[in-house]
């Protein structure tokens, strides 16, 4: 991760991917309300004998199946969505940064995340007000790019934890 990237990055892509993975998750739901549904059905209409009870075993796999994989699908999609919402704050966050540093007249490099004052810029603050105006700015990138490092991380995390095993 770095700060071109995150500039760059498509929040609205992983909006509607973190939308994807929650109706996923509703249509799990929805096939897991069915299944217990025809469980009750089955133990109804097919009350004695090994196929029956065969056929009660199969149907309570299925239900534990299917209810287990509609919690990681909603994780996934709850931390794809706040990934997106946080990340969109953050862009707007650089921009601000962004637009502070060079309307001081200042050099921003997002992929390198430093600020750099010309010599037009240290010809008018003079040498020592232009290295704090860079450092200011430098720390705000830096302070900025932890967050989305540490965002990155945390969703990572939810990915990772709720894969299909």
């Amino acid at each position: 991760m770095n700060l071109q990237l995150l500039a760059q990055m498509n929040t609205e892509l992983v909006a509607a991917s973190a939308a994807e993975w929650t109706a996923l998750a509703g249509g799990i739901a929805g096939a897991g309300d069915q299944l217990v549904r025809g469980r009750q059905e089955v133990e109804d209409a097919w009350r004695s004998g090994t196929a029956a009870e065969a056929a009660r075993q199969r149907a309570t796999v299925l239900v534990t199946e299917v209810s287990a994989a509609e919690p990681p699908c909603r994780q996934i999609g709850v931390a794809l969505q706040q990934h997106a919402d946080t990340a969109r704050a953050l862009q707007v966050s650089l921009q601000q940064i962004v637009a502070a540093a060079t309307g001081q007249g200042l050099i921003v490099n997002l992929a390198a995340g430093t600020v750099f004052a010309p010599a037009a810029v240290v010809s008018v603050f003079g040498a020592a007000a232009g290295a704090q105006l860079v450092a200011v700015y430098t720390a705000q990138l830096q302070a900025l790019l932890a967050q989305a490092v540490a965002l990155d991380a945390r969703t990572a995390g939810v990915l990772g934890a709720n894969q299909p095993r």
